[in-house]
């Protein structure tokens, strides 16, 4: 069934000339990781058959250029995808189509890798080059977190009001590799607070 309506999920992004269809990559269970990441890639290959990805027009112009986002996760249970070298396999095995990466910052952060330091985002970036690489990262979801680091907990907060804090996201906004990847707000919307409170929020930390 997961498999089926992530073929859905591929065909209705291509029929909206969609650029990106972010998806995690699972939960294994008891299973382990390794099961989980053959399952996923055997996933991915199985929903994506016969799919013109990344055809081309008589134009040479990319035409249904739709590329899967493998997105990282914070660990939650026993859900794959929040090792950055566990993406970088997935990435390996699906080489012959068009798949990249999503960064999620409360992922990151909730799974092990400090961004919320200038040390540690330096130390992360160099662990996300040397696995899959940061060219691969087509998007960021730009979340601050409800919980500590290496928590493996799945709990997105307003920018600059949870663990990474704010002087990290004016980093992460002024990092010249990240400048011309889009960042997606998948904050949390209240009363007090929504999405343009922390669209505006990150555009006053550009600023500084």
């Amino acid at each position: 069934r997961s498999r089926a309506a992530f073929r859905e999920e591929l065909e209705r992004g291509l029929a909206l000339g969609a650029d990106y269809l972010v998806v995690h990559p699972g939960n294994p269970g008891q299973a382990g990781a390794e099961v989980g990441i053959s399952t996923a890639v055997e996933s991915v290959r199985e929903a994506a058959r016969d799919l013109k990805l990344n055809g081309a027009s008589r134009h040479g112009k990319p035409e249904n250029a739709l590329t899967i986002l493998i997105e990282n996760t914070a660990g939650q249970g026993s859900s794959i995808g929040c090792d950055f070298d566990q993406i970088a396999r997935m990435l390996a095995a699906l080489d012959d189509l068009p798949v990249d990466v999503c960064l999620d910052t409360a992922h990151t952060f909730a799974s092990g890798y400090d961004i919320s330091t200038e040390a540690g985002l330096t130390t992360t970036m160099g662990e996300i080059d040397r696995s899959f690489g940061l060219d691969r990262i087509k998007v960021i979801h730009c979340n601050d977190s409800k919980v500590p680091l290496g928590s493996r907990v799945d709990r997105h907060e307003h920018i600059g009001l949870g663990h990474i804090g704010a002087a990290a996201f004016r980093r992460l906004t002024h990092d010249l590799k990240l400048r011309r990847i889009p960042f997606i707000l998948e904050t949390p919307a209240d009363l007090e607070r929504g999405y343009e409170w922390n669209i505006n929020t990150l555009r006053e930390l550009n600023k500084v």
